[in-house]
């Protein structure tokens, strides 16, 4: 699955989920100053991660490196068996 893909669909599920706008979001966005997303909204976006994508990330030993949207996008590609 493309890099443009992902982004698409984890654009869509933030403005769904946490109600924020289209134009906020960008690949350079940071998770938690630019999206306000704090600890509970991000656990719950892996959880809507794992669902859309149907990939386990429990097995993450740490998902603390995620600041970005772009680390997002290049989580769900690290995982992803969709191709």
């Amino acid at each position: 699955m493309s890099q443009q893909t992902i982004s698409e669909k984890l654009t869509k599920l933030l403005v769904a989920h946490f109600g924020l706008k289209i134009d906020d979001i960008n690949r350079d966005s940071d998770l938690r100053g630019d999206l306000s997303l704090d600890q509970v909204d991000i656990a719950d976006l892996i959880s809507l991660i794992e669902k859309e994508w149907a990939i386990d990330l429990n097995n993450q030993e740490d998902l603390s490196h995620l600041h970005t949207f772009d680390d997002l996008v290049n989580l769900v590609e690290e995982n992803s068996n969709e191709f």
